[in-house]
Order: C-alpha cells, then structure tokens, then sequence
C-alpha cells in the first residue's frame, strides 16, 4: 500500500514544482548570518514546500503564488531528536523540539538520508559542545 501512495506522490510532483514559489521567499527568510548546509522538498501538514537546514535553525516554507507564505523554524539548540524512516523511492523524518514534533513526509530517500544523518551530527555536536 505504502508503494502505491508513494508512486501517485512521485508522479505528482513535477507538476507541482512548476507551481512552487519557496526559492524566491528564502532570502526573505534567512538571517543575515545564516548559511544553507542543505534543503529538500516534502510534506508538512499536508503542504508542499521546500525544507532548509542552516547553520542555526531548520526551516520549513511553503509559498503560495498569489496568497501569502507559511514560515516554520525550529531552532538546532532546541530539537532533541531528528528520527527517520525510509520505504520504497521516498521517506519520513520526525524533528523532535522540546514538547512538539514536526513530520515532514514524501522526501525523496537519498535526500532524507543526506538531510537527517547531517542534521543529527550538527545536533549532537551541539550538544557536546
């Protein structure tokens, strides 16, 4: 069953990335000494939307042609886990922060990999430190 929805999803996505307007809002987002480490599209809460990991915070965007932006963040000294899972073609990755988590799911699999496995070193060294 995972297969199949995973499928739908990647046939999808083309469309949908001619659509998509989050590269534009990044500069707009960014704090002037934040530096992009890696970035990769998925789903949180059920919007597309481009993924950024910084030298100082996680942050999820999802821009909208004509109706706005919805800005995520979660700040590496406050998550304490980064978990993900990996099926077929995509995966998922839970980012624990304090009290919350935030699922971000349909990443590509060698995307998630690269993505998660960087940001839990950043995490852990962080934390030694």
């Amino acid at each position: 069953m995972k297969f199949w929805s995973e499928f739908f999803f990647l046939i999808s996505v083309p469309l949908r990335l001619l659509f998509s307007h989050e590269d534009e809002a990044v500069k707009d987002v960014l704090h002037q000494d934040e530096e992009i480490i890696e970035s990769v599209r998925g789903f949180f809460n059920k919007s597309l939307g481009l993924l950024i990991s910084t030298n100082h915070r996680v942050i999820f965007i999802d821009k909208k042609p004509f109706w706005g932006i919805k800005v995520v963040d979660f700040y590496n000294k406050k998550i304490s886990s980064v978990v993900y899972e990996t099926f077929f073609l995509t995966g998922s990755m839970v980012i624990a922060v304090e009290n919350d988590k935030a699922t971000i799911e349909y990443v590509p699999k060698k995307q998630l990999l690269s993505f998660a496995e960087s940001l839990k070193r950043r995490i852990y060294l962080s934390d030694a430190v």
